[in-house]
């Protein structure tokens, strides 16, 4: 039985990022809990060319800080994942009272980028 006042271990954080650079698209959809579509239209990708596959080196780019900008914010919060989902869908004041999940999906994540990477 461990002593109460022992701490309890960290989570180990998220990685939405490999060593090599490369985004772990499936990480990154689970945590904004987005389909392929969804993630495709976060990062401006249009209908006709609607797959993560064919991303341009700007979209990539988005997406890589999009990921990023995840990973602040669980790392934040503990690296509660839970929490981080929670917070993503939780209507913001700063945001209008939008939710900063939202606000991603509408390809509006521009304000969440900003708001995270100003707070860290």
């Amino acid at each position: 039985m461990k002593n109460k006042t022992e701490k309890p271990e960290p989570a180990t954080p998220i990685k939405l990022i490999t060593s090599t650079g490369d985004i772990n698209i499936e990480a990154t959809q689970d945590l904004l809990e987005f389909s392929s579509e969804q993630l495709a239209k976060a990062i401006n990708i249009p209908e006709s060319h609607r797959s993560l596959k064919e991303c341009t080196d700007k979209q990539k780019e988005s997406l890589k800080e999009l990921a990023t900008a995840l990973e602040i914010i669980v790392a934040a919060l503990n690296n509660d994942i839970l929490k981080a989902k929670y917070w993503l869908k939780v209507p913001n004041p700063k945001f209008g009272g939008t939710s900063p999940r939202s606000l991603i999906l509408k390809g509006q994540g521009q304000k969440v980028l900003q708001f995270v990477f100003s707070a860290s």
